[in-house]
């Protein structure tokens, strides 16, 4: 589990929130990550830019 920013506030802060969002949750990527984020963020970027 991240401990820097459990999942459990993540939810929270989308709920609070209130609009149209996509928590995705990585189990095994502690804080880190892969740069499998950046991937999805660039591959959401170009399909809005389309």
């Amino acid at each position: 589990m991240d401990q820097a920013s459990p999942s459990s506030t993540v939810d929270a802060a989308a709920n609070h929130y209130g609009d149209d969002v996509a928590v995705v949750e990585y189990p095994f990527n502690e804080h880190v990550g892969d740069g499998l984020q950046w991937r999805r963020q660039a591959e959401w970027l170009s399909a809005l830019l389309r």
